[in-house]
């Protein structure tokens, strides 16, 4: 029983993820778009 809750705990669909991570960090903060272009706007 624990391990499938574990493992559908684990399971969270990445986007969502990703988004409340986004939403929790902010934006210019995901890293990946920074690092890319520091001066421009994020996502751009």
């Amino acid at each position: 029983g624990d391990r499938l809750e574990i493992y559908r705990g684990l399971r969270v669909d990445p986007k969502v993820a990703r988004r409340e991570r986004f939403n929790r960090q902010g934006v210019k903060r995901a890293g990946l778009f920074a690092k890319t272009r520091a001066g421009a706007k994020a996502g751009y």
